[in-house]
Formats: structure tokens, sequence, C-alpha cells
């Protein structure tokens, strides 16, 4: 399955950041403790009264609001994010050594899944403000840098590419910091208008650039958008179950595009118009189905998306038949139930959809609740883990 795009909300407790002390935020003054607020350097004394001083580096990730501080203690590397009050919002120990710390199962999976030939390269387990275990991980896939988030149970949160740069050999992690609605530029937040607004982190590169990373909904569908720091988008994900990929709309004879109606005119001027179905795959109109009848004949055209005939066949054809079918949580495979069982402790069943094409299951959806978090998780038609999202 293609990637598809949510994540949660804990971004807001943590900070990706790289793997040695570098100044990446807007303020490199920072490396000069003296302009960082006195609630973090005690925040910094208090959990890692150990550390020596020449070994802590500072930055700005929000102007007075939110900082990032690098650390070596016994030689590990870690990682703070500290609110500008001293609360610590997350504590990440990093390691180039990719061996060292045992990512879940469905990490992999949904790396494999989504980052075809990727290379791993660094990863980081650690905690949010409320103790939450969190991973991220940095890859290198297709000539470039990206860091991928993942909650306790490895579901996706968030992901920022590192803007290809010439001469890059070693990746580093990002940092992110949550932003409110208020917080986003104005530019952006006109784009937002007619969506739900659900949450969003900003992130500044190595080059002092910020991109914002924002969630929200429309209709039931899930969006992720990245902005750059003037606002311009640039790039957009949805998810939604691989079911959905095809779906076919009728159209009346007033709906049809003008090139079908003229086309029509022109050639079965007499005929009556039966039915007329709009193909739609992965979100995009596809292709156009019309049936005519005329005294017991019956015609059926193939039309592209533009409304250019394809082909025309005498006789009636069936389409497939798209269902969306509500199951309980005693009729799921049983390898469905194990998977949940072995990686969702706990887990209670909100929502399962199984996806039907003439009467045949093609994949399973499940929103699933485990303590006070959610899940959207999907599978293909033997049952096969394919990837998870985690809820607001």
């Amino acid at each position: 399955m293609k990637k598809i795009l949510l994540f949660s909300a804990l971004i807001g407790a943590f900070l990706l950041a790289s793997c040695e002390p570098e100044q990446i935020a807007v303020d490199n003054s920072t490396s000069n403790s003296s302009v960082v607020p006195s609630a973090v350097r005690l925040a910094v004394s208090n959990n890692f009264p150990q550390a020596e001083a020449a070994q802590v580096s500072y930055s700005t990730l929000s102007q007075s609001t939110t900082y990032g501080v690098d650390l070596k203690v016994n030689g590990k590397s870690i990682e703070l994010t500290i609110s500008a009050n001293g609360t610590v919002l997350s504590s990440f120990n990093l390691s180039d050594d990719t061996t060292k710390v045992s990512l879940p199962a469905s990490i992999t999976a949904y790396l494999t899944a989504n980052y075809a030939g990727y290379k791993l390269e660094r990863v980081a387990a650690g905690k949010d403000k409320d103790g939450n275990t969190l991973y991220k991980v940095l890859i290198e896939w297709n000539d470039q840098k990206v860091t991928v988030v993942f909650d306790a149970n490895g579901a996706f949160v968030a992901e920022f590419k590192e803007p290809k740069r010439t001469g890059q050999i070693k990746g580093k992690f990002r940092k992110f910091y949550t932003v409110t609605y208020d917080q986003l530029p104005a530019t952006i937040q006109t784009q937002l208008t007619g969506y739900t607004f659900v949450r969003a982190a900003a992130n500044a590169d190595s080059t002092g650039n910020k991109f914002y990373f924002v969630l929200a909904k429309k209709d039931s569908v899930f969006y992720e958008f990245s902005y750059d720091n003037a606002g311009k988008l640039l790039t957009t994900k949805t998810y939604a179950p691989a079911a959905r990929k095809i779906e076919d709309k009728n159209l009346k004879q007033s709906e049809l595009p003008t090139t079908i109606t003229a086309y029509l005119s022109a050639n079965y001027a007499s005929w009556k118009y039966v039915k007329g179905i709009e193909i739609i795959k992965n979100g995009a109109i596809d292709s156009y189905y019309v049936s005519l009848s005329n005294d017991k004949k019956l015609v059926f055209l193939t039309f592209d998306a533009s409304g250019n005939l394809i082909k025309t066949i005498n006789g009636d054809i069936k389409l497939p038949k798209f269902e969306d079918v509500k199951i309980t949580a005693d009729v799921l495979p049983a390898i469905i139930t194990n998977y949940l069982n072995t990686t969702y402790s706990g887990w209670s069943l909100d929502k399962a959809i199984a996806f039907k094409i003439d009467g045949v299951i093609e994949s399973y959806y499940l929103h699933i609740v485990v303590g006070t978090s959610k899940y959207h998780l999907y599978f293909d038609k033997d049952g096969k883990f394919l990837v998870a999202k985690i809820d607001k």
C-alpha cells in the first residue's frame, strides 16, 4: 500500500535533533548559554548533573518559547527539548549503531512498504513529557535523508525530509516543535479554509529555514500538508483504505463531459441514454462508461478521462460492485486478532470495515482504542498488516 499519510497529538511533545551538537535553529547566538533562559539551563543541570558544560549545546527552535539541547553524558549522545519555563518536553538517546535500539516489527514493515529500498542510518528511542515512548529513525531514501517518527506501538507519527544538498554525507535528525493554528503564518491559515485544523508542528533546518507540518481533516479524510516559511505548499498526503483506490459514480446524462455529450449527439442521436458511470482511481477521474439502447439493441461505450472514445461493445457488461461492510470483532480473521493482541495489548474495537469487490473481501480497515490512544489500521485481504496511523 502506498503511504497514506497521519501524525499524532504527541508531535508537540518531541523535537527531532542531530546526533552531534549543532546550531540548526533561527538564533545561532544560543551557542552562548547566557542568552538561553535560566529555566532551560536549570532543567539541564537538574536532570543531568553529571553533564559537563563543555559538552552541552543549545539551539533556539522557536524564539522565546522552545529550545533544543544536545549533550553527552558518559560518552552517550542525548537530545532534549525544553520549553522556556523549563519543562522537559522530550528526551532521546541517540545512536549511530542501529542494532542497539530494538524497533517494533511494525516500524520495519512500515518503512519497507513506504520507502522501498531505504537505508537505515540512525535510530533513537525516547520519551515525551508524559513518559510515552517514541522512536525515530533516520533513513536514506531516493538520495534524500528522511526522519520518520513512530509511537510505542510502531504507528506512524510524522516525517521530515531533509532538503537535498550536494555534498551532504552524514544525515541529521530533524527538530520539531508544536505550533497552534494562531501561530501559523497567515498564508497557511488561508489555505486551510474549509478544513478542520487538528494540529501542526514547525521545523528549523540547518540553514535556518522554517518548515511547517499540518494535519487537517475534511469530509472524514485526513490531510498532511507541508509548507515552507513563506507558506508555499510543498507536499500533500492523504490516507484512505486501499480498496477505495477504484470507485464508481453514477452520472446523469446532463453530468457527462461536453466532449462525450457531443459524441453521443453526433453518433447516437436516436438512442436512449441508459446509464453513465465515472470511474475514479486514486482520487482522479480515469474513464467513463456509457450504455445506450435503441429498440432492443444495447451499446456500451468506453471513454478516457478526456472524453475520447476508447471502445465500443454491443451488449451489456457488468461493472464491479464496491461495498463497505461493517463487521464486528468476532468475525475478524484470526491473523488480525492475533496481531492486535500482540501489538496493541488491551485494545478495543471502535469500528471495523471489510472492503469488498463483487462480494469478495479485498482489505480491512479498523479503528481501535488502546487506553487513551486511538489508531487507524489497515490489513490486506489475507489479514496481513499493512500500516497504522495514530489518531488524535
